[in-house]
Protein backbone atom coordinates (compact mmCIF):
# COMPACT_ATOMS: atom_id res chain seq x y z
CA UNK A 1 0.00 0.00 0.00
CA UNK A 2 1.14 3.52 -0.77
CA UNK A 3 1.44 6.29 1.79
CA UNK A 4 -1.20 9.02 2.09
CA UNK A 5 1.04 11.49 0.27
CA UNK A 6 1.60 9.01 -2.55
CA UNK A 7 -2.14 8.49 -2.96
CA UNK A 8 -2.65 12.24 -3.09
CA UNK A 9 0.04 12.59 -5.76
CA UNK A 10 -1.38 9.64 -7.72
CA UNK A 11 -4.90 11.08 -7.53
CA UNK A 12 -3.65 14.46 -8.75
CA UNK A 13 -1.82 12.82 -11.66
CA UNK A 14 -4.85 10.69 -12.58
CA UNK A 15 -7.20 13.68 -12.33
CA UNK A 16 -5.06 15.68 -14.76
CA UNK A 17 -5.02 12.72 -17.16
CA UNK A 18 -8.80 12.24 -16.89
CA UNK A 19 -9.77 15.89 -16.37
CA UNK A 20 -12.39 16.13 -19.10
CA UNK A 21 -14.19 12.90 -18.21
CA UNK A 22 -14.15 13.58 -14.46
CA UNK A 23 -15.56 17.06 -15.12
CA UNK A 24 -18.38 15.55 -17.19
CA UNK A 25 -19.25 13.14 -14.35
CA UNK A 26 -19.28 15.90 -11.72
CA UNK A 27 -21.18 18.31 -13.98
CA UNK A 28 -23.75 15.62 -14.81
CA UNK A 29 -24.29 14.79 -11.14
CA UNK A 30 -24.59 18.50 -10.26
CA UNK A 31 -27.11 19.17 -13.03
CA UNK A 32 -29.23 16.15 -12.11
CA UNK A 33 -29.12 17.14 -8.44
CA UNK A 34 -30.03 20.79 -9.08
CA UNK A 35 -32.85 19.89 -11.48
CA UNK A 36 -34.25 17.35 -9.00
CA UNK A 37 -34.17 19.76 -6.05
CA UNK A 38 -35.59 22.61 -8.16
CA UNK A 39 -38.46 20.41 -9.36
CA UNK A 40 -39.20 19.35 -5.78
CA UNK A 41 -39.09 22.93 -4.52
CA UNK A 42 -41.33 24.13 -7.36
CA UNK A 43 -43.90 21.40 -6.80
CA UNK A 44 -43.92 22.05 -3.05
CA UNK A 45 -44.42 25.77 -3.67
CA UNK A 46 -47.29 24.91 -6.01
CA UNK A 47 -48.88 22.76 -3.31
CA UNK A 48 -48.53 25.42 -0.58
CA UNK A 49 -50.14 27.94 -2.93
CA UNK A 50 -53.05 25.80 -4.17
CA UNK A 51 -53.44 23.03 -1.54
CA UNK A 52 -54.91 20.86 -4.28
CA UNK A 53 -54.82 17.07 -4.32
CA UNK A 54 -53.23 17.12 -7.76
CA UNK A 55 -50.36 19.30 -6.51
CA UNK A 56 -49.95 17.07 -3.43
CA UNK A 57 -49.83 13.91 -5.57
CA UNK A 58 -47.31 15.39 -8.01
CA UNK A 59 -45.17 16.69 -5.12
CA UNK A 60 -45.14 13.22 -3.57
CA UNK A 61 -44.17 11.59 -6.87
CA UNK A 62 -41.40 14.15 -7.45
CA UNK A 63 -40.12 13.64 -3.89
CA UNK A 64 -39.90 9.87 -4.48
CA UNK A 65 -38.14 10.46 -7.82
CA UNK A 66 -35.65 12.83 -6.16
CA UNK A 67 -34.88 10.30 -3.40
CA UNK A 68 -34.29 7.55 -5.96
CA UNK A 69 -32.17 9.80 -8.19
CA UNK A 70 -29.95 11.11 -5.39
CA UNK A 71 -29.58 7.57 -4.03
CA UNK A 72 -28.47 6.22 -7.42
CA UNK A 73 -25.94 9.05 -7.78
CA UNK A 74 -24.41 8.06 -4.44
CA UNK A 75 -23.71 4.66 -5.97
CA UNK A 76 -22.86 5.44 -9.57
CA UNK A 77 -20.56 8.47 -9.15
CA UNK A 78 -17.84 6.57 -7.20
CA UNK A 79 -18.28 3.57 -9.52
CA UNK A 80 -17.81 5.81 -12.57
CA UNK A 81 -14.54 7.10 -11.13
CA UNK A 82 -13.43 3.51 -10.48
CA UNK A 83 -13.83 2.80 -14.21
CA UNK A 84 -11.73 5.88 -14.99
CA UNK A 85 -8.95 4.56 -12.77
CA UNK A 86 -9.08 1.03 -14.20
CA UNK A 87 -9.42 2.15 -17.85
CA UNK A 88 -11.11 -1.16 -18.70
CA UNK A 89 -14.31 0.31 -20.12
CA UNK A 90 -16.07 3.64 -20.60
CA UNK A 91 -17.58 4.99 -17.41
CA UNK A 92 -21.03 5.34 -19.00
CA UNK A 93 -20.98 1.65 -19.98
CA UNK A 94 -21.19 0.48 -16.35
CA UNK A 95 -24.16 -1.82 -15.80
CA UNK A 96 -25.57 -2.63 -12.37
CA UNK A 97 -28.95 -3.76 -11.14
CA UNK A 98 -30.81 -0.66 -9.99
CA UNK A 99 -32.10 -2.62 -7.02
CA UNK A 100 -28.55 -3.44 -5.86
CA UNK A 101 -27.47 0.14 -6.55
CA UNK A 102 -30.32 1.58 -4.48
CA UNK A 103 -29.75 -0.82 -1.59
CA UNK A 104 -26.03 -0.01 -1.61
CA UNK A 105 -26.74 3.72 -1.65
CA UNK A 106 -29.17 3.45 1.25
CA UNK A 107 -26.60 1.49 3.25
CA UNK A 108 -24.08 4.27 2.58
CA UNK A 109 -26.60 6.93 3.66
CA UNK A 110 -27.60 5.11 6.88
CA UNK A 111 -25.37 7.31 9.13
CA UNK A 112 -27.12 10.42 7.76
CA UNK A 113 -30.49 8.90 8.69
CA UNK A 114 -29.21 8.10 12.19
CA UNK A 115 -27.87 11.63 12.63
CA UNK A 116 -31.17 13.18 11.53
CA UNK A 117 -33.13 10.86 13.81
CA UNK A 118 -31.01 11.86 16.81
CA UNK A 119 -31.14 15.57 15.95
CA UNK A 120 -34.87 15.68 15.11
CA UNK A 121 -36.17 16.10 18.70
CA UNK A 122 -33.81 19.05 19.23
CA UNK A 123 -34.65 20.64 15.88
CA UNK A 124 -38.41 20.36 16.48
CA UNK A 125 -38.24 21.94 19.95
CA UNK A 126 -37.96 25.72 20.29
CA UNK A 127 -36.76 25.53 23.89
CA UNK A 128 -35.39 22.05 24.65
CA UNK A 129 -35.37 21.00 28.26
CA UNK A 130 -32.17 20.50 30.23
CA UNK A 131 -32.67 16.72 30.23
CA UNK A 132 -33.19 16.64 26.45
CA UNK A 133 -30.06 18.76 25.92
CA UNK A 134 -27.99 16.52 28.20
CA UNK A 135 -29.21 13.38 26.44
CA UNK A 136 -28.40 14.94 23.06
CA UNK A 137 -24.89 15.93 24.19
CA UNK A 138 -24.33 12.43 25.61
CA UNK A 139 -25.53 10.63 22.48
CA UNK A 140 -23.94 12.80 19.78
CA UNK A 141 -20.29 11.75 20.41
CA UNK A 142 -21.31 8.11 19.93
CA UNK A 143 -23.23 9.06 16.76
CA UNK A 144 -20.19 10.92 15.39
CA UNK A 145 -17.92 7.94 16.09
CA UNK A 146 -20.46 5.63 14.44
CA UNK A 147 -20.59 7.86 11.34
CA UNK A 148 -16.79 7.91 11.06
CA UNK A 149 -16.53 4.14 11.51
CA UNK A 150 -19.35 3.43 9.03
CA UNK A 151 -17.87 5.81 6.44
CA UNK A 152 -14.45 4.16 6.38
CA UNK A 153 -15.47 0.56 7.13
CA UNK A 154 -18.34 0.41 4.65
CA UNK A 155 -19.50 3.58 2.91
CA UNK A 156 -16.41 4.70 1.03
CA UNK A 157 -15.52 1.46 -0.75
CA UNK A 158 -18.79 -0.55 -0.69
CA UNK A 159 -19.93 0.51 -4.22
CA UNK A 160 -16.67 -0.85 -5.64
CA UNK A 161 -17.13 -4.25 -4.00
CA UNK A 162 -20.79 -4.48 -5.04
CA UNK A 163 -19.75 -3.75 -8.62
CA UNK A 164 -16.93 -6.32 -8.54
CA UNK A 165 -19.10 -9.11 -7.14
CA UNK A 166 -22.49 -9.08 -8.90
CA UNK A 167 -23.00 -12.72 -7.88
CA UNK A 168 -23.04 -11.85 -4.18
CA UNK A 169 -25.70 -10.03 -2.21
CA UNK A 170 -25.17 -6.52 -0.91
CA UNK A 171 -25.14 -7.83 2.66
CA UNK A 172 -22.36 -10.29 1.80
CA UNK A 173 -20.47 -7.39 0.23
CA UNK A 174 -20.88 -5.41 3.45
CA UNK A 175 -19.38 -8.23 5.55
CA UNK A 176 -16.49 -8.69 3.12
CA UNK A 177 -15.88 -4.95 2.98
CA UNK A 178 -15.72 -4.68 6.77
CA UNK A 179 -13.16 -7.51 6.87
CA UNK A 180 -11.15 -5.94 4.06
CA UNK A 181 -11.03 -2.52 5.75
CA UNK A 182 -10.05 -3.97 9.13
CA UNK A 183 -6.81 -2.22 10.06
CA UNK A 184 -6.94 0.17 7.07
CA UNK A 185 -9.69 2.61 8.04
CA UNK A 186 -7.32 5.14 9.59
CA UNK A 187 -5.02 4.98 6.57
CA UNK A 188 -7.94 5.80 4.27
CA UNK A 189 -8.90 8.64 6.60
CA UNK A 190 -5.34 10.00 6.29
CA UNK A 191 -5.66 9.84 2.49
CA UNK A 192 -8.81 11.96 2.68
CA UNK A 193 -7.12 14.39 5.08
CA UNK A 194 -4.09 14.83 2.82
CA UNK A 195 -6.38 15.76 -0.08
CA UNK A 196 -8.85 17.88 1.91
CA UNK A 197 -6.16 19.93 3.66
CA UNK A 198 -5.64 21.90 0.43
CA UNK A 199 -9.20 23.24 0.06
CA UNK A 200 -9.51 23.75 3.84
CA UNK A 201 -6.41 25.95 3.92
CA UNK A 202 -7.54 27.74 0.77
CA UNK A 203 -10.97 28.45 2.26
CA UNK A 204 -9.39 29.77 5.47
CA UNK A 205 -7.17 32.12 3.45
CA UNK A 206 -10.16 33.37 1.43
CA UNK A 207 -12.21 33.96 4.59
CA UNK A 208 -9.30 35.79 6.21
CA UNK A 209 -8.94 37.99 3.13
CA UNK A 210 -12.69 38.68 3.19
CA UNK A 211 -12.52 39.64 6.89
CA UNK A 212 -9.66 42.08 6.21
CA UNK A 213 -11.64 43.64 3.35
CA UNK A 214 -14.69 43.96 5.61
CA UNK A 215 -12.63 45.80 8.20
CA UNK A 216 -11.46 48.29 5.56
CA UNK A 217 -15.05 48.75 4.36
CA UNK A 218 -16.22 49.54 7.90
CA UNK A 219 -13.33 51.93 8.53
CA UNK A 220 -13.81 53.80 5.24
CA UNK A 221 -17.62 53.79 5.36
CA UNK A 222 -18.87 53.97 8.95
CA UNK A 223 -22.50 52.96 9.30
CA UNK A 224 -22.47 50.81 6.18
CA UNK A 225 -24.92 47.90 5.96
CA UNK A 226 -22.77 44.97 7.06
CA UNK A 227 -25.36 42.34 6.09
CA UNK A 228 -25.23 43.34 2.41
CA UNK A 229 -21.44 43.44 2.32
CA UNK A 230 -21.19 40.16 4.22
CA UNK A 231 -23.54 38.49 1.72
CA UNK A 232 -21.51 39.85 -1.21
CA UNK A 233 -18.24 38.77 0.41
CA UNK A 234 -19.45 35.26 1.16
CA UNK A 235 -20.78 34.94 -2.38
CA UNK A 236 -17.45 36.03 -3.88
CA UNK A 237 -15.57 33.61 -1.60
CA UNK A 238 -17.83 30.56 -1.76
CA UNK A 239 -18.52 30.54 -5.51
CA UNK A 240 -14.90 29.95 -6.60
CA UNK A 241 -14.37 27.59 -3.66
CA UNK A 242 -17.37 25.43 -4.62
CA UNK A 243 -16.27 25.35 -8.27
CA UNK A 244 -12.66 24.45 -7.44
CA UNK A 245 -13.68 21.87 -4.84
CA UNK A 246 -16.36 20.32 -7.05
CA UNK A 247 -14.22 19.97 -10.17
CA UNK A 248 -10.78 19.28 -8.65
CA UNK A 249 -10.78 18.00 -5.09
CA UNK A 250 -13.99 15.98 -5.10
CA UNK A 251 -12.85 14.00 -8.18
CA UNK A 252 -9.46 13.54 -6.52
CA UNK A 253 -11.19 12.01 -3.49
CA UNK A 254 -13.13 9.56 -5.65
CA UNK A 255 -9.99 8.67 -7.62
CA UNK A 256 -7.95 8.16 -4.43
CA UNK A 257 -10.68 5.93 -2.97
CA UNK A 258 -10.72 3.81 -6.15
CA UNK A 259 -6.92 3.50 -6.18
CA UNK A 260 -6.88 2.63 -2.46
CA UNK A 261 -9.57 -0.03 -2.97
CA UNK A 262 -7.79 -1.63 -5.93
CA UNK A 263 -4.46 -1.73 -4.08
CA UNK A 264 -6.01 -3.14 -0.90
CA UNK A 265 -8.03 -5.74 -2.80
CA UNK A 266 -4.91 -6.90 -4.67
CA UNK A 267 -2.96 -7.09 -1.41
CA UNK A 268 -5.71 -9.10 0.33
CA UNK A 269 -6.00 -11.51 -2.60
CA UNK A 270 -2.23 -12.00 -2.62
CA UNK A 271 -2.18 -12.73 1.13
CA UNK A 272 -5.06 -15.20 0.80
CA UNK A 273 -3.17 -17.36 -1.70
Amino acid sequence: MKTSSEYRAAAWKEWRAQMSQSSIIILLSMIVGMVSVSALYGSFLWYTTTHSMVAASITLLIAIAVILTVSLLNYFVPVWFLTLVRKQQKWYEVRTSYGRALLTAWVILLPTVVQEAVSMPMNMTNEPSVIMSLVFLAVMPAVVLFIIWWTYAIGTTLPFRVLDHPDRSVFQAIKENIRMMNGYKFQLFCVDFMIMIWPIVGLCVLLLFMAICMVFVVLLNPGTNMIIWLSIGLGLVMLPFVVVYGFIFEPMLYIAHAQFYDDLRAEKELNDR
